[in-house]
């Protein structure tokens, strides 16, 4: 990610990223869905970011654009603090209304980051909302955020959390991912060197769950010492039934004498800057 901010990106940010964050924080507790935590939300900014900065549309340093694009980063997924659902979206969109309501911001100025918010889990990708250029970025940057490590995490956490069975798991991750990888190599204004590194994270993701799907029929997740790709899983589990709110990254480290387990955390605390 860039290490320097265009001036026009970074003159949004000073007025409203601290804004944002201390509205998140309040409305999203610190111990619910860590995955798709405030940390999430810094990430999918951070990609924007540099999604901007690599495209030759000056559209897209426009100051209501880039108003527009950092409130939907910030903010696209603040609906699972009510709903882990799939129209979480739309409790998004409430929520944002409330924080423009909260900075006496008129609403209509915010028209296309509003409903980037609703419709950013869409990933069917139709052409409904083609034309809002803020529902493309923030779907891109969270896009990227699903790739890795950490999409390992959060694509684990969110779908145990929607009750998807651990035989299903592997298959519905591998075909959601697949989709938005297809979409991103699409993008023909990013440059070859930049794919070639979201290439590479999105395959970590794609071998991760085709070895999860190889380990899942005699996996027994019923036991105390997780193991392989099904281990893993099973941490994210344990994470989700921890009713002492045990962050995942400590629970990693319980059973990180097993190779695999010792491989992901490695990588998760690699990409994440632990």
């Amino acid at each position: 990610m860039a290490d320097k901010l265009h001036p026009e990106i970074a003159g949004i940010e000073k007025q409203l990223k601290q804004h944002l964050e201390e509205f998140f924080v309040c409305v999203y507790p610190e111990d619910h869905l860590e995955s798709h935590g405030i940390e999430h939300h810094r990430r999918v900014w951070s990609y924007a970011c540099d999604l901007i900065a690599m495209k030759a549309d000056p559209e897209l340093f426009t100051a209501s654009f880039l108003k527009n694009i950092i409130i939907a980063c910030y903010l696209h997924d603040i609906g699972l603090a009510e709903d882990h659902g799939f129209n979480h979206g739309l409790t998004g969109r409430r929520k944002c209304s409330e924080f423009l309501s909260s900075r006496n911001l008129d609403p209509q100025e915010f028209t296309s980051g509003m409903e980037a918010i609703e419709y950013h889990d869409n990933k069917d990708y139709n052409k409904q909302h083609s034309g809002n250029k803020v529902l493309h970025i923030l779907s891109l940057a969270d896009d990227l955020d699903a790739y890795g490590y950490t999409g390992i995490y959060r694509y684990t956490d969110i779908y145990l959390r929607r009750n998807i069975g651990f035989a299903d798991l592997g298959k519905l991750v591998r075909k959601n991912a697949a989709g938005r990888y297809a979409r991103f190599i699409s993008e023909t204004d990013l440059p070859g060197d930049y794919k070639l590194i979201q290439e590479t994270r999105y395959r970590v993701l794609d071998d991760f769950f085709a070895c999860y799907e190889q380990e899942v029929s005699s996996y027994k997740f019923s036991g105390n010492e997780p193991a392989g790709c099904c281990g893993i899983v099973q941490t994210v589990l344990f994470s989700i039934k921890s009713r002492e709110n045990v962050k995942f990254l400590n629970i990693l480290h319980e059973y990180s004498n097993d190779d695999t387990i010792s491989w992901y955390l490695k990588g998760y605390r690699y990409e994440i800057k632990d």
